[in-house]
């Protein structure tokens, strides 16, 4: 991809997302874009950064981390899920987790921030699809997960996100519907836990007719990215 594609990339990207903020009553203002640099390098950060993307998200860890030193000005959120054993490395260093599922993951979260003395903002992941090889938790037990969090000293709640089944589009629409109801059942509770996050390169346009108010962008912006193992691609990711 060169400079040029990039920019016509994000022009696209973002004229769609005003057009479906537009469709459900909103402004393209309301929503915001998370450039996914899952697997980018190089240049192409530098592109979305001059671009005007100030939110990147990475699925790793240990990705962020490397990205993160060379783009402090970017607020860096970890999209992808979080191990226990992890938690230390993102404390005071990521602008929002959007993967919080567990209770065991909380009580991580708030041990580990008391003793740096630091707090956190996240997002709880719920598995609005119900697969079992996704993280998030499951929506009967996302009630007692959001109230553990409101309850917390050290992990402020700032909303919920959601990564829905892949080609379902019409039970997708219904399943947004459901994650907006609970958004606004928490904003009620909590009124600046507003985050919506759901919605990616296949699906955005319905997640934000649907209520989303920060998407997940990476392949419409990067293109296909060859996905890295110890440093040697390996294959496409869509």
């Amino acid at each position: 991809m060169t400079k040029e594609e990039f920019h016509r990339s994000a022009l696209e990207v973002r004229q769609r997302t005003a057009e479906a903020a537009a469709r459900s009553g909103r402004k393209a203002e309301d929503i915001s874009i998370l450039a996914v640099t899952k697997f980018v390098r190089g240049e192409a950060l530098v592109w979305a950064r001059d671009e005007g993307f100030l939110d990147f998200g990475e699925n790793y860890v240990q990705h962020l981390l490397e990205k993160k030193d060379n783009f402090p000005e970017i607020r860096w959120h970890l999209i992808g899920h979080l191990q226990r054993n992890k938690v230390k490395s993102v404390v005071g260093k990521v602008y929002l987790v959007q993967s919080l599922d567990s209770l065991p993951l909380l009580r991580t979260l708030e041990t580990v921030c008391e003793k740096e003395d630091e707090k956190i903002r996240a997002l709880i992941q719920i598995n609005i699809g119900r697969e079992a090889q996704k993280s998030g938790v499951m929506p009967e037990d996302y009630p007692a997960l959001r109230d553990a969090v409101l309850e917390s000293r050290y992990v402020d709640l700032a909303g919920l996100m959601t990564v829905p089944p892949a080609g379902e589009s019409e039970e997708n629409k219904k399943r947004f519907d459901k994650m907006l109801g609970m958004s606004l059942e928490l904003r009620r509770l909590k009124p600046d836990a507003s985050v919506l996050s759901m919605g990616m390169t296949h699906d955005f346009e319905d997640a934000v007719e649907h209520g989303s108010n920060m998407i997940r962008i990476g392949t419409a912006l990067f293109g296909a990215r060859p996905a890295f193992k110890g440093g040697v691609p390996n294959g496409e990711v869509q």
